[in-house]
């Protein structure tokens, strides 16, 4: 959602919208037969219609080796007025997007981003189509300025390496400063697929490692962080940090480095094991291959990564490991604070004599730094 040249708030949760947007206050859970539907949040303005919702139910799967639920996402959501105007989902524009079992079943958790309605009444209906059987669920809508912290758009960017890094908004409340970042690549000789920012790794539960220093020299640090929609190449990310001085009239913004990777257009194959320096597109790394157990039983092909800096960019790992011809997947056990950074994937044949390296992540060092004037 643009947030150029209007009344912004940040809502906790929900991230920065229309100062005039209805939301959903809280959850409504409805059941039907074996089906549980919870309609998580409803968000609505003049520009877009957004419907998160969690699935429980007895779902069919698909899929040889990667399985999924059988679910077809157009139209699976629709948002319905109380004047009869209705937008429905569309699978390229549902993000997040995610399914798992548990003890209580199978669920899918899913955000439909939709067109505008023209009627913004306190009032909407949430259709779910299959393979539920038809369900309407009601839901009445509140003002986000009742849950909001003041905020306000912004356009300050830094640039280095071809990635150019925006501030878009900034939203100030007595307990919390949120920013919205953008991260955007330019054209390279590669294609190039941001990963994360000031952290090797976008992990929900691990804020990224940005700082905000206000003009006094008070610094903060990220307690929390969402991902928002965006091209598949680029990232729009929400950092939400304590609160700073209510005197700060501006902060800077430090990322420290980036991280994203590369498609080689081919994989490197080495034998397992192997321990000596590989080239990995236009840098190099230090690489051992091995055999090992895989943390769920059975065995497991290992890959150590230890690149070099050069140019101020240096490989981290490989986001894609190939045993067998076949058998993929990138796992980790665990994440250091510096390189080596250790990965596997797991070989049902316990014979693999080869590994299949490709799409190598690239840490690229900084800083970006943006000075953001503050509401």
């Amino acid at each position: 959602m643009s947030t150029a040249a209007r009344a912004l708030a940040y809502v906790p949760g929900l991230g920065f919208r229309r100062a005039d947007a209805v939301m959903l206050r809280e959850p409504v859970t409805e059941k039907v037969d074996e089906w549980s539907v919870t309609v998580d949040h409803v968000v609505a303005d003049a520009e877009a219609t957004q419907v998160a919702v969690t699935i429980y139910g007895p779902f069919a799967w698909t899929g040889d080796r990667f399985k999924a639920p059988d679910v077809e996402y157009g139209g699976l959501i629709q948002a319905r007025s109380a004047a009869g105007d209705v937008v429905s989902s569309d699978r390229q524009r549902m993000f997040p997007l995610s399914h798992s079992v548990s003890h209580a079943g199978t669920s899918i958790s899913c955000t439909a981003n939709m067109d505008a309605l023209t009627d913004l009444s306190e009032r909407l209906d949430i259709l779910i189509g299959p393979p539920l059987p038809p369900l309407v669920i009601p839901v009445t809508l509140t003002p986000v300025h009742d849950f909001a912290i003041p905020a306000r758009s912004v356009n300050v960017s830094d640039s280095h390496h071809g990635v150019v890094l925006t501030a878009e908004a900034v939203g100030r409340g007595e307990s919390m400063t949120a920013v919205l970042l953008h991260a955007a690549l330019e054209p390279s000789a590669r294609k190039r697929f941001m990963r994360a920012l000031g952290t090797f790794r976008d992990m929900p539960r691990d804020p990224p490692g940005i700082t905000l220093v206000d003009e006094r020299g008070a610094s903060v640090t990220p307690f929390a962080a969402t991902r928002e929609l965006s091209q598949g190449p680029e990232i729009r990310m929400i950092a939400v940090f304590p609160a700073i001085s209510p005197d700060a009239r501006s902060a800077a913004l430090t990322v420290p480095f980036v991280v994203l990777s590369e498609h080689l257009g081919a994989p490197l194959r080495l034998p397992v094991p192997w321990d000596g320096d590989v080239a990995l597109g236009d840098d190099t790394a230090h690489v051992r291959t091995g055999r090992d157990s895989s943390p769920r039983g059975g065995a497991a092909v290992t890959v150590e990564v230890e690149g070099t800096w050069h140019d101020d960019r240096r490989v981290l790992f490989a986001e894609s490991l190939t045993v067998s011809e076949r058998y993929g997947g990138v796992g980790f056990r665990a994440m250091p604070a510096e390189p080596p950074i250790v990965t596997y994937t797991e070989d049902p044949t316990g014979e693999a004599d080869a590994v299949s390296l490709e799409s190598p992540v690239i840490q690229l060092r900084g800083p970006w730094t943006m000075t953001l004037p503050l509401p």
